[in-house]
């Protein structure tokens, strides 16, 4: 993402207006999109005031090891489910100090999850404030190509901000 839509800037400023008056910050913890979800909230002037940053944990060990998601639910549930997104942000939480955080796990794609059983455009985020635990689910259809996969990760990137502004609005606002 090079530039920000107006509709997405908006959703921002809400973020940032939101986080800033409660004097709160927010991390996030990434597979699926690759750190575009940090991208988009480090992407205003003034960032740093309400952002602290984020983790991108592709693989299940760098999940269990930073941020304590337990192989066992990983195995379980698998890595692309409602439990281990609750269980990023909860993580990301507890290693940083932050009151919000938001995560991402999903299938972006070209392949899939056929072994799981979940298909390309699958994301599970989840979203952690004073007074929230929530999970969102969102499937965006796209082709199977690289084109396909940049695409699915930017709306994953906007819905889930999309959720979390929804939510500090709710709070804050």
């Amino acid at each position: 993402m090079t530039t920000l839509d107006l509709g997405t800037q908006k959703v921002l400023e809400d973020i940032k207006r939101g986080l800033l008056k409660a004097q709160h910050k927010v991390v996030v913890a990434e597979s699926c999109t690759s750190g575009m979800i940090g991208s988009l909230l480090g992407a205003l002037p003034g960032s740093s005031g309400f952002f602290l940053g984020g983790i991108i944990c592709y693989h299940p060990d760098l999940k269990e090891s930073f941020l304590g998601v337990s192989k066992k639910l990983i195995l379980e549930k698998g890595e692309v489910s409602e439990e281990v997104a609750l269980a990023l942000s909860l993580g990301a939480l507890l290693k940083t100090g932050a009151q919000w955080a938001v995560s991402a796990t999903g299938y972006a794609g070209p392949q899939s999850g056929a072994s799981s059983g979940t298909q390309n455009g699958t994301v599970y985020a989840g979203i952690v404030g004073p007074s929230i635990k929530e999970v969102v689910h969102f499937k965006v259809e796209a082709s199977n190509d690289q084109s396909g996969r940049l695409y699915r990760q930017e709306q994953f990137a906007k819905k889930i901000i999309t959720s979390l502004r929804d939510q500090i609005i709710k709070t804050y606002i």
